[in-house]
């Protein structure tokens, strides 16, 4: 016996019971990104020169996309050459042994020095002593012939007045020279001054330690002390180099520029973003997935886009 049919309320369709496949979706909106972006940025301080590319342009890898005005930086540069170039020529100069010429000038200034430590030590010779004595005696014999005419002028009824204080002057005077003639024999019998021998003594010191510093040149302490110098320079010279550089700013990757905020006569920091590039070859998609519905999301389950800019596509 079949069963009685049912009334079907208007508006309704029957049909056949079949068996197939039942499908469950996870619905999530979101948004698509670039696999690959990067902020743009310079690596120092600086104020930009110029701006070399627009908004939205498209550029490759290690393109010019700003400068910084370089002034100070190229000044720095030009600063650690310098430095360089000192350090280096004392560096030569450090390594070079000296030449016969400055070793035979030290020798003569030391001998030089050593003879006259030697003659103040020693004293007046004795030519020196026994000409200061003739000296004396010559004086003394100009001091009598002096005084005899003097005596003959004045007894003489026919001189007159004038000659007579003339040939006392005359006597005055050898006086004088009898007098600064022992003076110059009592200094020759004096011994050297202490400050006279002290001076000797030290000029002596002096010559024999340079003398002693051109034998041991070059000295391994200084060249490793000049060698030292020049590597601090050249790491000077290599930072102002990398500043320079730095003032340039490249694209990482090829790629297009988006969000540009740069000016020419902004200052800008290490760090802080001017701007965006992405490459647009590789994509991918972020989305929120409710988390009653996590558990049913697997790897390698098929997914369906939808994109707001190409709806009748999937």
């Amino acid at each position: 016996d079949r069963a009685p049919t049912a009334s079907i309320p208007e508006g309704y369709q029957t049909a056949p019971v079949t068996r197939g496949p039942i499908e469950a979706i996870v619905s999530a909106s979101g948004r698509i990104e670039s696999a690959r972006s990067q902020p743009l940025s310079f690596a120092t301080t600086g104020v930009v020169a110029e701006v070399l590319v627009s908004d939205g342009d498209t550029v490759s890898a290690s393109q010019a996309l700003a400068r910084l005005d370089t002034g100070d930086m190229e000044l720095s540069l030009k600063q650690a050459e310098a430095a360089l170039a000192v350090s280096q020529a004392q560096l030569e100069r450090a390594s070079k042994a000296p030449g016969a010429g400055d070793l035979a000038a030290a020798e003569a200034a030391v001998s030089a020095a050593q003879a006259n430590l030697n003659e103040l030590l020693r004293g007046a010779s004795e030519n020196d002593k026994e000409l200061a004595r003739l000296a004396i005696d010559q004086a003394k014999n100009s001091l009598w012939a002096a005084q005899g005419n003097r005596d003959a002028i004045k007894g003489s009824p026919v001189s007159s007045p004038g000659s007579g204080d003339a040939a006392e002057a005359q006597v005055l005077n050898a006086e004088l020279a009898v007098r600064q003639a022992e003076i110059n024999y009592a200094k020759l019998l004096e011994p050297a001054p202490a400050s006279s021998v002290r001076q000797a003594q030290l000029q002596l010191a002096q010559a024999e330690s340079n003398l002693a510093t051109l034998r041991s040149t070059p000295d391994a302490q200084d060249l490793a002390v000049a060698q030292t110098q020049v590597a601090q320079a050249q790491v000077s010279v290599d930072m102002a180099l990398r500043n320079l550089n730095q003032a340039v700013l490249r694209a990482p990757f090829s790629g297009y520029v988006t969000g540009l905020t740069l000016h020419p006569g902004d200052t800008v920091a290490p760090g802080t973003p001017i701007g965006t590039l992405v490459e647009p070859d590789r994509y991918h998609i972020l989305v929120t997935v409710d988390e009653t519905e996590v558990s049913a999301v697997a790897v390698g389950q098929r997914v369906q886009v939808l994109l707001d800019a190409y709806p009748e596509q999937t």
